[in-house]
């Protein structure tokens, strides 16, 4: 009757619940990155400001728009790669056409309101969200959890170009704590199942 979406990124699964018959306000979510943040509190209809977003290179711009400040991760996380003149070119659309890009991402941001709107969505690390549904035998939890240590962090990583209050969690290691993660499922009531995306 619940499903239950820890680490959801960019709320895929819980897409996938809807189609599959869920109701968008027996979902519950969390996830402890900026995006996920940013993303979630737009579509279920919660204010950004309690993020304290700051953006280096970006005080002209309106930061407490969830499109804004998503276009700005992009071009914050492209810029940390290697200073090709393809990486180059595309920081430089996303620039150029800083409106037409900002309007995409709403539209999307839209979009997913329709679907998800009613759902639940909060900065939360996984292990609290997943205790807080250790008794519910009517709840399914989903997990897709990082493949190698520290996979947030680098994959957001702006170079501390942008700020925010984040939320407190434990780096996951899956060498280690794939096993705890295992062993404490088998423990609780609710069907866990966890994915793996391999190449």
């Amino acid at each position: 009757e619940r499903f239950v979406e820890p680490c959801c990124g960019a709320f895929s699964m819980s897409r996938i619940a809807i189609e599959s018959g869920f109701k968008a306000e027996n979902i519950d979510t969390s996830d402890i990155s900026l995006f996920s943040a940013v993303f979630g509190r737009a579509i279920t209809g919660q204010s950004i400001d309690p993020l304290e977003i700051k953006a280096k290179g970006f005080e002209k711009y309106d930061l407490t728009k969830p499109e804004v400040v998503l276009w700005a991760q992009v071009i914050l996380r492209n810029s940390m790669a290697r200073a090709s003149y393809y990486q180059q070119s595309i920081i430089n659309d996303f620039y150029t056409r800083a409106e037409e890009h900002q309007a995409r991402i709403k539209i999307y941001i839209e979009l997913y309101q329709k679907e998800l709107g009613k759902m639940r969505f909060r900065e939360l690390d996984f292990f609290d969200h997943i205790r807080e549904y250790e008794n519910d035998e009517k709840a399914v939890i989903v997990l897709a959890l990082p493949t190698y240590t520290g996979g947030y962090e680098k994959f957001f990583n702006t170079g501390n170009r942008l700020s925010w209050k984040e939320p407190k969690y434990n780096i996951f290691d899956p060498e280690e704590d794939y096993v705890k993660v295992v062993e404490y499922a088998e423990k609780i009531k609710p069907l866990v199942v966890m994915y793996e995306e391999t190449a």
